[in-house]
């Protein structure tokens, strides 16, 4: 079909002039961010990584995107259902188990170790700042 290569070349080409036009005079920059979206991400990935390993877990466990086995019932070629247990059996659901725990581990390690860090050091600058007041 040689009209195909027509409309294709009409499309690029309005397509092209078209975007130019709105980056030169339409669009504008975008706007400075702070430091302050970074910390937030980077707060939010270890739940991130949470959910990753459940949806992971049921995902290639579950017999209907990767089954283990099939069966024939009435015509039709099914892949055997597992249960959550079965899956979990696997290679693949103890690794998610592990990188889930293991996740847990270090967001509680991390808040403890922030508590632990802030009383520290507000118990010791805050006797050498009242000391420095009184004076």
């Amino acid at each position: 079909m040689p009209i195909m290569n027509i409309i294709c070349f009409l499309v690029c080409l309005v397509l092209y002039w078209s975007e130019k036009y709105l980056i030169l005079r339409y669009y504008r920059r975008p706007p400075k961010f702070t430091a302050d979206i970074n910390y937030r991400v980077v707060n939010i990935l270890p739940y991130a990584i949470i959910l990753h390993c459940g949806f992971s877990l049921y995902a290639y466990g579950t017999g209907d995107i990767f089954p283990t086995d099939f069966v024939k019932e009435d015509g039709y070629v099914i892949g055997e259902t597992e249960y959550l247990n079965n899956r979990m059996a696997r290679l693949s659901g103890i690794l998610n188990i592990i990188l889930l725990l293991a996740t847990a581990a270090v967001i509680i390690f991390n808040y403890t170790l922030i508590k632990l860090v802030k009383t520290y050091f507000m118990k010791k600058y805050s006797s050498n700042l009242n000391s420095t007041i009184k004076k």
